[in-house]
């Protein structure tokens, strides 16, 4: 009797599926990991207006609903006094 042995590769070895079709070629020069360009990061506010603004909406007990969202442009919108 022969006994056969199926291999489901989109689930096999990885987490949720996502495995490479050869894992061999993970640690290969040729595959370097690339960082993402500077345009995409979101830069950490520094604006004292955004503090001022940030500030104010604690004093007075107020959520925005950038805060809510979670919003990556909030620095930008409380920088120049503008809160949803």
């Amino acid at each position: 009797m022969t006994t056969r042995i199926v291999v489901d590769h989109r689930t096999a070895g990885g987490v949720g599926g996502a495995t490479l079709r050869h894992p061999e070629k993970a640690h290969r020069p040729d595959n370097p990991i690339q960082r993402k360009p500077a345009w995409i990061r979101v830069k950490a506010p520094t604006h004292p207006v955004y503090h001022e603004t940030r500030a104010l909406m604690r004093d007075n007990r107020l959520v925005t609903v950038c805060e809510e969202a979670a919003c990556p442009n909030i620095g930008e919108c409380w920088s120049q006094r503008h809160a949803t």
